[in-house]
């Protein structure tokens, strides 16, 4: 029980600490930079989130294969280092595309003056790079969480992350330039790979990790890894991508407001997200031999944990929220922004009840199920942002996040199947003699 309570303190660690250093780091680049620069930062960090969400969406399968066989490390290595190959062709693909595309994102995505024009441009070149340091870091951090060790890559993590931050925002009192803050990120980022590198090979017991394909660890991650990358895209999709097209439908301005009132929600999904994230591992390792049901008693815990958290969650941002994101906003703000807020808050409050079902089906390996579930609902959320957005503005955003979450609350129909296997037997065996009779 210890080592499961500092597991999901560490998992909040990792999660809270740097949106929680974006709120605070707010008022100062909107103040040094203004409301149409923080407009083109928040543009720069989604896009190093959804592309190393994107790159990494392998990661949630390394943790099921590692956590299965971490006791027989033979061939444990293999598995890290076809991980590694296939996040580093991702991460280059990815790299290339941010790259090609930074001229007309800076012209079309954010509508940003000529004067900031050529700083968005590096902006995103730079979000280039760090992509592949977070796709290099998803390896480490994955690995070191299929052994249930939270705490070894958290700590580097967390302190580069916040050092670079606050760091960055500093210096934007002399740099009147958004690019300062993502190169420093990139500064800070180099260091604390090479770190998370060094922990990964110490803990496989190998002198060097190189990025190769070993074929049954290939298989493995092309039968399972496949469908948890397309979760990982479908994920940006309401995660991060909603800011992309907002941004090409009313402009910097607007997204700014947005932008900050996703990041005041976001505990609502990320906290459970984070806190919940060993139970992935802990059942996968325990589910080796066993029935699902036997499992029922941790995961009725988590999923009524979850549901509390959620609830006095929202209860509190929804009257305190409207005030912090004034005093965030700096009077830079447009009043638009705390009309969205409420939305934001609930359509996020419902996706994030369905944490605890979806790390439940992912330790039992049904990624597909999963999969099918929540693509559908990626594919509807990015339709309604895409056919109405440019006309409702942030309203069809926050809709479609809605129909996003609704959808994948239906995850726990198969949870629920799974646990209870009898008693779906008992039902269908009825159906026969209510016909007969």
């Amino acid at each position: 029980m210890k080592q499961i309570l500092r597991n999901a303190l560490f998992g909040v660690l990792d999660y809270v600490a740097y949106p929680l250093g974006m709120l605070l780091a707010a008022p100062v680049v909107l103040k040094n930079l203004g409301a149409e620069a923080y407009g083109v930062w928040s543009l720069s960090t989604a896009l190093v989130s959804m592309g190393s969400i994107i790159t990494s969406g392998f990661g949630d399968a390394n943790i099921q294969l590692v956590s299965r066989h971490r006791d027989q490390r033979d061939g444990l290595a293999g598995v890290v280092e076809t991980l590694l190959g296939i996040n580093f062709l991702l991460a280059a693909a990815m790299a290339a595309i941010l790259c090609c595309a930074a001229p007309v994102l800076a012209m079309y995505a954010v509508r940003v003056p000529g004067e900031l024009r050529s700083d968005c441009v590096l902006c995103v070149a730079l979000a280039a790079v760090a992509v592949g340091l977070r796709t290099a870091e998803s390896v480490c951090v994955s690995t070191q969480r299929a052994f249930e060790r939270y705490g070894a890559a958290m700590r580097i993590s967390v302190a580069a992350r916040l050092l670079s931050l606050f760091f960055g925002a500093f210096l934007t009192f002399f740099v009147h330039r958004v690019s300062i803050i993502v190169l420093t990120s990139l500064i800070f980022g180099g260091p604390a790979l090479l770190l998370q590198l060094r922990h990964l090979r110490s803990l496989l017991a190998v002198k060097a990790l190189r990025p190769r394909f070993r074929k049954n660890a290939s298989v493995d991650f092309l039968r399972l890894g496949f469908y948890s990358w397309l979760l990982a895209l479908s994920g940006t999709v309401v995660g991060q991508a909603d800011r992309l097209v907002l941004g090409v439908s009313v402009g910097a301005a607007t997204l700014a407001g947005y932008a900050l009132c996703a990041q005041l929600a976001q505990p609502l999904y990320g906290l459970p997200a984070a806190g919940l994230h060993f139970l992935f591992p802990y059942l996968a390792g325990r589910s080796a031999g066993r029935a699902p049901s036997d499992l029922k008693t941790p995961i009725a815990i988590a999923a009524i944990s979850n549901l509390a958290f959620v609830g006095v969650a929202t209860f509190l941002l929804q009257v305190f929220g409207p005030a912090i994101l004034l005093r965030l906003g700096q009077g830079k703000l447009q009043p638009s922004a705390t009309a969205m807020l409420p939305g934001v808050l609930w359509s996020t409050a419902l996706l994030g009840v369905s944490v605890t079902p979806t790390y439940a089906l992912y330790a039992f390996g049904r990624f597909r199920t999963v999969m099918f579930l929540t693509t559908g609902g990626a594919v509807a959320c990015g339709l309604i942002m895409l056919c109405f957005a440019r006309v409702h503005g942030a309203s069809a955003v926050i809709g479609a996040r809605f129909v996003y979450a609704i959808v994948s609350l239906l995850l726990f129909v198969p949870l629920l199947r799974i646990l209870h296997p009898s008693a779906h037997r008992d039902a269908e065996m009825l159906v026969p003699l209510c016909e007969e009779a």
